[in-house]
């Protein structure tokens, strides 16, 4: 296992962890979407509240709350537009697996329930739209 020495290496895993989710042209598509990494981007945050917060920092949770919201960050929401266009196999998903994807490629942002809905109803009418 690594072991984090502190809250700058874990703030730069969390750096690195976004830039790979939540890139405008990612090189490996898996990488969005996995609900391994969606899990892993979550626990890192969670950490580094938890970090701050032990370190005196009392406005952290409410920061990271702030910065967690998807609304904060519409580049990358873009981003994982693209990303769930250039899912192959979005058609063959079911409609849970779908929502699970987008909450995974948004991880560790989260969308409030009609951003969801957006993604869900825009991927619907591209995937149908190109569908054959």
């Amino acid at each position: 296992m690594i072991t984090i020495k502190d809250r700058w290496e874990l703030l730069a895993l969390h750096r690195a962890l976004f830039e790979a989710k939540l890139h405008s042209a990612p090189e490996d598509q898996d990488i969005v979407g996995s609900p391994v990494l969606a899990r892993l981007a979550e626990r890192v945050v969670d950490e580094l509240i938890a970090t701050e917060t032990r370190e005196g920092d009392a406005d952290s949770k409410q920061r990271w709350g702030t910065w967690r919201r998807a609304s904060e960050h519409p580049r990358r929401m873009g981003y994982v537009r693209a990303a769930i266009q250039n899912q192959k196999n979005w058609a063959s998903y079911d409609e849970l697996s779908r929502r699970t994807f987008v909450i995974d490629a948004l991880s560790p942002l989260i969308a409030e329930e009609y951003e969801l809905q957006q993604l869900l109803n825009e991927a619907a009418a591209f995937h149908n739209q190109n569908a054959g």
